[in-house]
């Protein structure tokens, strides 16, 4: 099977005018989304090779509650916690995958790997 990148937004969370973005926690809502969301991709019976996760509090949680479901450790990535990093980089995987699907994965995984090299040292 062709390797895939899944991406999983985070649950509800705490309004915005509460606390610092960062510190921003999940609701009750917010968690049984999370573990929804687990429980729907462990049905799927795919397998998850990583986790990777934003530091940020409400993606913490969401991806250590999905990933319950998953048997895998999320794995915190500090750059992810630049939403303008992420946006680029779904952009990117769009248009990418809308031109040549192997080809624009591939050249994904290549920016993407050296984004995280980059932006770590």
């Amino acid at each position: 099977m062709a390797q895939q990148l899944w991406m999983l937004r985070h649950g509800e969370a705490v309004p915005h005018d509460s606390k610092p973005d960062a510190e921003r926690e999940l609701t009750p809502r917010g968690r049984l989304q999370a573990e929804a969301a687990g429980g729907a991709l462990a049905a799927l019976s795919a397998e998850f090779a990583a986790c990777y996760t934003s530091p940020k509090v409400r993606a913490r949680e969401t991806a250590e509650l999905a990933c319950a479901y998953l048997n895998i450790e999320p794995v915190l990535e500090d750059s992810l916690a630049d939403v303008h990093l992420i946006i680029v980089a779904m952009l990117l995987l769009m248009t990418a995958l809308a031109a040549v699907p192997a080809a624009g994965a591939l050249a994904f995984g290549i920016w993407l790997r050296r984004e995280l090299e980059r932006t770590a040292g």
